[in-house]
């Protein structure tokens, strides 16, 4: 690498279903991903939100957007720090936001197979719809992992963010995302999320 530049990088996926019958069921699902890497530093930004509706009444919609920025100060290790928003009325959530650092570290980091884990510190906020609010700092964990089970066919991948109150009044907040990409043509995937709903991207 000459460490001259930035490599872009990004993704984007849309999934829809609209089935009719004794009920008329609607479901739609968006997300993207953008990054940027140079030899030193690395960001990445993304976003995802959903939408279902039974009959004409809206049954669930949320949305998340996050950021990363992390100082790659070693090959295999370096220093982050996060932000999230988020909004989940029909889960309680009016309005959530996060925001943290911590180290990272490059377990494996191959043309085949991609494994990162991180640690730190988040303080999170929540403004619940059903009060009280609720306001503490958490330990915050990430991880990353995608492997090609079939070289440029099949890759698996799974991403986790985490936020757990130390002293357990506030639980614990987990957010993640597993399935399958399967490219068809260049330009062109299909991937799975979780046991139901498939992609194309």
């Amino acid at each position: 690498e000459s460490g001259v530049g930035v490599d872009w990088s990004g993704r984007a996926a849309l999934g829809v279903t609209d089935t009719s019958g004794n009920t008329d069921t609607r479901d739609a699902y968006v997300e993207a991903e953008l990054k940027a890497t140079a030899k030193e530093w690395r960001w990445t930004t993304n976003g995802r939100a959903k939408y279902a509706s039974n009959s004409g009444t809206q049954t669930s919609g949320s949305w998340l957007v996050g950021t990363r920025y992390d100082w790659l100060f070693r090959d295999e290790q370096y220093l982050y720090s996060r932000a999230s928003a988020q909004q989940d009325r029909f889960s309680g959530i009016d309005f959530r936001w996060t925001l943290g650092a911590g180290y990272g570290y490059k377990i494996f980091d191959t043309d085949d197979t991609h494994f990162e884990l991180r640690a730190g510190l988040d303080y999170v906020d929540t403004a619940n719809t059903v009060p009280p609010d609720k306001s503490y700092l958490a330990i915050g964990w990430g991880i990353t992992f995608d492997h090609w089970l079939v070289e440029d066919k099949l890759q698996f991948f799974f991403g986790q963010e985490g936020f757990a109150d130390p002293k357990g009044d506030d639980g614990m907040i987990i957010r993640s995302q597993t399935g399958f990409r399967a490219p068809i043509v260049d330009d062109l995937t299909v991937y799975r999320l979780g046991p139901e709903r498939f992609m194309i991207t």
